[in-house]
């Protein structure tokens, strides 16, 4: 199975150690405690579950640019334990809608793409990104 993490730090090294993510505040319905690094089963999921991402993504690009980082984590090549989706569901309330996955072990990631978006759509009804359209600008070595 492929994962997918999207980073908006380009220069990022590809080495991620479990913490509990900076968008965790005290009054979220999200799991505060738990140090993980998320993943989801799609680029769409990740650009969904970004903070303000979703509805917020359009004017996240306007002021800070189209360009991700997307880390691709083959796990038939990893020795990591993963939680599924069903499996944090009820400690990260749209885990199901984007499809977030964690990943418990620390890793380094050589696998990646950088993409520029061009267009998407943002489904109110599902609250996630649908029809995404990206240039790969870059990639190593995947």
């Amino acid at each position: 199975m492929l994962l997918y993490h999207v980073s908006v730090i380009l220069q990022h090294d590809g080495l991620f150690t479990p913490c509990v993510p900076d968008c965790v505040f005290d009054g979220d319905d999200e799991e505060d405690e738990t140090p993980r690094i998320c993943f989801s089963d799609s680029i769409e999921g990740c650009l969904t579950s970004i903070p303000d991402g979703g509805r917020g993504l359009r004017e996240y690009i306007t002021f800070n640019g189209s360009r991700f980082k997307v880390f691709i984590l083959d796990t038939d090549k990893y020795n990591v334990n993963i939680l599924t989706p069903e499996e944090i569901k009820d400690m990260v309330p749209d885990a199901l809608i984007t499809r977030e996955h964690w990943v418990l072990d620390e890793v380094t990631i050589n696998d990646y793409i950088i993409i520029d978006v061009k267009d998407f759509e943002f489904n109110e009804e599902t609250k996630r990104i649908e029809n995404l359209k990206y240039n790969i600008v870059t990639s190593n070595p995947f």
